[in-house]
């Protein structure tokens, strides 16, 4: 039975989620999708680490490297450009967020440099932070640090599901007790609330593999694609606490996520199988140059009005063939070093 689902479309358009957050004043969105990511992450994680990485010997070694050079060749690439742009267009810079400026401190540096420490265990941000995305990065490098620990056995695996579960009802709790408000950073974007979507995907791969997970009808996608309308979008943009959206945006996103992983790619034309996988090739590259890239438009068109949304479909555009070049000068030389590890 093939474990993946199609996953392609739904990394571009939560990656494109992304885009127009930074370049409209829908804030939300990005955090939603992030959440997203984090879902299909644990999944896919946990796919490559139970059948690739954990049965061999020195697979967990294999599995370091391989996550290694998935991220940070291009995030470096990335970076360096971001920070020669900054340096160049300091304010149009900060325009585009205000997190984005040159570091002065050496612990600036490593923090932009490596992802970690850019998001404090309560949520608060570290700035200057050159790529706004990185932050949510080193959340998921964090987990995916730990997945092999969690995936060693059943009891660890358990004790995961407990943390995220009595995490995310204790957040729950607080914000009912002290207001939504106050405690919004708890669920946004502190580490350890990204335990709660990486255990949905680690437990849809588990139920996967042991056959309880059925085939989605036509019903089940249009009762979802209704689903996330109201609680990616509707609920969410009209929740200004982060309180209930918060709820319906994960929601939605695990119901999107659990129909796609149903569907039995051998079945479908080739043709749209390598358009979704096309996607999603591009979807990383996306998350990464759309910051340079609206630095660099911002400064070309200075009059043109930021936050609006022929900036943002320019933006768009412009950052998604962007992202396609990245992946085949970048990240296709890169893939192939890890293939070489994977299965050497």
């Amino acid at each position: 039975m093939p474990v993946f689902g199609m996953f392609g479309l739904y990394r571009y358009v939560l990656a494109s989620l992304v885009v127009i957050s930074h370049f409209l004043p829908y804030t939300v969105l990005g955090v939603n999708a992030v959440y997203g990511f984090f879902i299909l992450s644990g999944y896919v994680v946990s796919y490559i680490l139970s059948c690739n990485y954990l049965p061999l010997e020195g697979g967990k070694k294999r599995y370091g490297i391989n996550r290694f050079l998935r991220i940070y060749p291009a995030y470096w690439l990335a970076l360096l450009i971001v920070i020669a742009l900054a340096w160049e267009f300091p304010d149009v810079a900060r325009d585009i967020n205000v997190a984005i400026w040159i570091p002065k401190t050496t612990w600036q540096w490593i923090t932009n440099l490596t992802t970690f420490g850019l998001v404090n265990i309560l949520g608060m941000y570290q700035n200057p932070q050159l790529l706004v995305v990185a932050w949510s990065l080193g959340v998921e490098m964090l987990y995916w640090a730990l997945m092999p620990y969690f995936l060693e056995s059943p009891g660890k695996r358990r004790a995961f599901i407990v943390f995220a579960v009595v995490y995310t009802v204790a957040v729950a709790i607080l914000s009912a007790v002290y207001g939504p408000l106050n405690t919004i950073s708890l669920r946004h974007p502190s580490p350890l609330a990204g335990a709660l979507p990486f255990c949905i995907g680690m437990l849809y791969l588990r139920g996967k593999v042991q056959g309880r997970v059925t085939r989605c009808g036509w019903f089940y996608g249009v009762a979802v694609a209704c689903t996330w309308v109201i609680g990616f979008f509707i609920i969410p943009m009209r929740d200004p606490e982060y309180f209930a959206g918060y709820y319906t945006a994960m929601l939605a996103n695990a119901l999107v996520i659990y129909g796609l992983m149903t569907i039995d790619v051998q079945r479908l034309p080739a043709k749209l199988v390598a358009l979704d996988h096309w996607l999603g090739d591009i979807s990383y590259p996306l998350f990464l140059l759309h910051i340079p890239v609206g630095i660099a438009l911002h400064a070309v068109l200075p009059l043109q009005p930021f936050h609006g949304w022929v900036f943002c479909l320019m933006g768009l555009l412009l950052a998604t063939f962007a992202a396609s070049l990245f992946h085949i000068v970048v990240e296709r030389p890169i893939n192939r070093i890890r293939q070489r590890i994977k299965f050497n």
